[in-house]
């Protein structure tokens, strides 16, 4: 349907990009109406498209004063708890949720209020975007310049990097290379003390014994120390 010759009843001012518009349809008029001009023609016909919650490109019947979805061939109704489609009376108000980027730039100029200003004012004007669409632009674009950001800072870590490594006096860190401690772990231990893995783990957190390299880790002598200790600590405790 081409709504760019239809008058749209607006109160300048009143109305931002945010807010919808509908269409009114009755018999074979039709109206474009933003929601405060619809409320302060007809308050009645306002609530009931509030209540509603209609959503874009959707619309309502209004048959005996009651709102019904619009569907193929009519609009749909509960009757005894299943979804019925009746077909429309002669004459019912139909109402539809327009979507701003089916009206001209003319008609969105009127619709755009005081508060609409910037790159706002110009995405709805001349792009029919409503709010919703407008900040998930936003957060679409704003994740888009992180994501930008992010790479271009790895790549100038990786360039730092690669530069001071090629260089002649680089000295690489004394961990780069080196071999990991690897020895005797915590079962080990608890083997040559008879004991528990976990009972020998207490006994070092409980002296304090610390890891190397993320992990219990003793040379054949440290480990026989330790266990002997671990050992004379238990048979302490069990006296």
């Amino acid at each position: 349907m081409d709504l760019s010759k239809t008058k749209i009843h607006v109160i300048e001012g009143m109305t931002s990009g945010s807010s919808a518009v509908y269409l009114l349809l009755k018999g074979g008029k039709k109206t474009l109406v933003t929601p405060p001009a619809l409320k302060q023609k007809n308050k009645a016909i306002f609530t009931l498209l509030r209540d509603a919650e209609v959503e874009v490109n959707t619309g309502i019947a209004i048959v005996g004063g009651v709102a019904y979805p619009l569907v193929k061939g009519g609009y749909r109704k509960e009757v005894r708890g299943r979804s019925t489609v009746k077909p429309l009376p002669k004459g019912c108000t139909r109402i539809f949720r327009v979507h701003p980027n089916r009206l001209t730039e003319k008609q969105r100029e009127m619709m755009a209020g005081d508060g609409e200003r910037g790159k706002y004012r110009a995405e709805f004007i001349e792009e029919g975007m409503t709010g919703k669409e407008r900040r998930e632009r936003a957060r679409e674009q704003s994740a888009f310049l992180y994501r930008k950001w992010t790479s271009e800072e790895s790549a100038k870590k990786r360039e730092q990097r690669d530069e001071r490594r090629s260089r002649s006096d680089y000295d690489a860190p004394e961990s780069n290379g080196k071999p990991r401690f690897v020895g005797l772990g915590a079962k080990d231990v608890a083997k040559l003390a008879g004991l528990e893995p976990g009972e020998i783990r207490k006994f070092l957190r409980l002296k304090k014994i610390g890891k190397r390299g993320g992990r219990y880790a003793f040379t054949e002598r440290e480990a026989k120390k330790v266990a002997k200790a671990a050992k004379k600590h238990y048979a302490r405790r069990a006296a």
